[in-house]
């Protein structure tokens, strides 16, 4: 997916309170398939449900980032589903984090680098949108640690992007 793609979505569909903030440089959206495009758009819909959570006290959340994560929760659920990212470890999920800057308004023009940022993981296999508490302990297989879950992306768009994903990688 092309960064300037991402922000674009985040554009169209931006709330009074959910902000596009373009920041050159900030995330690898490269590695990101164009066909989960469509599940930002519940990612935005989540993030404003629980935006007096997520803003820190701030009126505006600025959404500017979005690439694969570091660790990747491992389980049988991408093989179960058939959504298999990465053949070398068909135990691996599609995980990603997004990145935001909770912020006012009046700041929004002003911001060029990503120091305050925030992070909410986005599992593309199971769907979650959770904290990285969470997250790190799904990764770990570590008992709950009073980490929080927000939501899920909607199923069927879910299994459509698998479904492009899957039509590719077998040609």
């Amino acid at each position: 997916m092309d960064y300037r793609h991402f922000i674009k979505i985040v554009s169209e569909h931006q709330t009074p309170r959910i902000k596009p903030l373009y920041l050159d440089n900030s995330c690898a959206t490269k590695q990101i398939p164009d066909d989960f495009s469509n599940a930002i758009i519940d990612i935005i819909r989540i993030i404003d449900q629980y935006f007096n959570e997520l803003s820190k006290g701030k009126p505006i959340i600025a959404i500017f980032g979005l690439q694969m994560a570091c660790i990747a929760i491992e389980s049988k659920l991408p093989c179960a589903r058939n959504r298999i990212f990465t053949v070398e470890n068909k135990d691996k999920h599609f995980c990603c984090t997004l990145s935001y800057l909770p912020t006012a308004s009046e700041d929004l023009q002003q911001i060029k680098d990503w120091t305050h940022s925030e992070n909410l993981a986005i599992d593309f296999t199971s769907g979650f949108i959770m904290d990285k508490e969470q997250y790190i302990c799904k990764a770990l297989h570590l008992s709950n640690s009073g980490g929080k879950t927000y939501g899920q992306i909607n199923d069927q768009k879910l299994r459509a992007a698998w479904a492009q994903v899957q039509s590719r990688t077998q040609h």
